[in-house]
């Protein structure tokens, strides 16, 4: 019996090594793709800054001497080599916030006061509200933590349809875990989509919106840096109710 006991306890340590050793592989290989996307958006960005000055530089030399479709043509990469400079942006972006995070206690209605500060031009031109109930101190990395609300916020004003639109903030403790909620009266997101929107460059309504379907991609990642989830599911009234969780060992108490 002894020697079953024994046998089982070594088999067990054993596997708890080998699901440590896979999650340092999977982190190496992590660290290895964020130096990779760092060092090809560096690379990229001067031959991409470069078309775009020469074509200026061509429309404003020869402009007069250029018919009507070479114009165009030029207006067209123009544009190409914008949509390609806002791309470039968000992947440079995407691995900043993939940097290790920097947790301490945090008030978390303090971060969301901050990130409408930053949204405030963007909510004033939608004539959004924000509203949102008392909210937690918890222990997370503050500056993604900003970023994380002023994605959401910043969704959720965009694709406003309402004549009044509102967000809501609120945040409930569940067993094991803080949830939060932003919560909008917006056209919402159909469930067969509600997965697909956080993924890295999937934007739901094509090119009719300004952006580059990287906001919800950050979002999760900086959920899931914090070991939390996010998900997406529809309001009680209708609109979009974002939602996150962070495990219950990251709040405080003040």
């Amino acid at each position: 019996m002894e020697r079953e006991a024994n046998a089982v306890a070594h088999s067990n340590e054993r596997g708890e090594g080998d699901v440590a050793a896979l999650k340092g592989e999977v982190e190496s290989l992590r660290q290895v793709l964020d130096q990779f996307v760092k060092g090809a958006s560096h690379d990229l960005r001067g031959p991409l800054d470069q078309v775009q000055s020469l074509v200026g530089l061509l429309l404003r030399r020869h402009s007069a001497s250029l018919n009507e479709d070479a114009q165009a043509l030029c207006g067209y990469i123009e544009a190409a080599a914008e949509r390609a400079s806002q791309v470039l942006e968000a992947i440079q972006e995407y691995a900043r916030i993939s940097e290790p995070i920097r947790p301490q206690s945090t008030d978390s209605e303090a971060i969301l006061k901050a990130a409408v500060y930053s949204c405030e031009a963007a909510l004033k031109r939608s004539g959004t509200t924000v509203s949102n109930d008392s909210l937690p101190w918890i222990y997370a990395d503050s500056h993604k933590l900003i970023r994380l609300f002023e994605e959401l916020l910043g969704n959720a004003a965009k694709f406003s349809a309402s004549a009044s639109p509102e967000i809501q903030i609120s945040c409930n403790q569940q067993e094991g875990f803080v949830e939060f909620s932003v919560r909008d009266n917006g056209p919402g997101i159909p469930a067969d989509k509600s997965t697909m929107v956080f993924e890295p460059f999937k934007r739901l309504h094509g090119w009719d919106y300004p952006g580059t379907g990287m906001g919800l991609a950050i979002c999760k990642r900086i959920v899931e840096m914090h070991g939390g989830k996010i998900w997406v599911q529809p309001g009680p009234a209708g609109g979009a109710d974002v939602r996150f969780s962070l495990p219950v060992r990251l709040a405080v108490t003040e």
